[in-house]
């Protein structure tokens, strides 16, 4: 396990992190494209961990989880995945949109990234930080291409 971040880190991804939410470990990573990978080292755990605490340091890495989230939820709303959408906005929101500020559950994913925006826009600026925008630029257009957000 120590080993795949270092591994990944040489492909230069956009976000890169341990799945928070899965006992059986997941490096979650997104690369230019932007392309969803997940590496899954046979047979290790880790302790699912508590929703995000919002800091200068964790802002970065929220955004990260946020985007990868979302592009995994536009391959579910492609197949029609409707029940899960819905049940994973919901997660998203205890997890991750809550503790950024935001007040209730989205109810579909182009909601999500709205709200998300305002959140992350709010927080950059108490916060004093900045957040690359690339990887929401991306995942948005992507997502805009196939139709999932308009």
């Amino acid at each position: 396990m120590v080993e795949v971040p270092v591994v990944i880190a040489s492909f230069a991804p956009l976000a890169a992190f341990w799945e928070p939410l899965a006992e059986e470990a997941g490096y979650m990573v997104v690369l230019h494209g932007p392309t969803k990978v997940d590496v899954f080292p046979i047979g290790c755990r880790r302790q699912i961990q508590p929703p995000w605490v919002l800091s200068a340091e964790t802002l970065g890495q929220i955004d990260g989880h946020f985007w990868d989230w979302c592009l995994w939820l536009g391959g579910k709303t492609l197949r029609n995945e409707r029940e899960l959408v819905a049940d994973e906005l919901m997660k998203m929101h205890a997890f991750l949109l809550g503790p950024i500020g935001v007040a209730a559950a989205p109810n579909d994913l182009e909601e999500a990234l709205a709200v998300y925006l305002r959140a992350r826009a709010s927080a950059m600026d108490t916060l004093g930080v900045f957040v690359d925008p690339e990887l929401g630029n991306q995942v948005s257009d992507a997502l805009r291409r196939h139709r999932v957000i308009s």
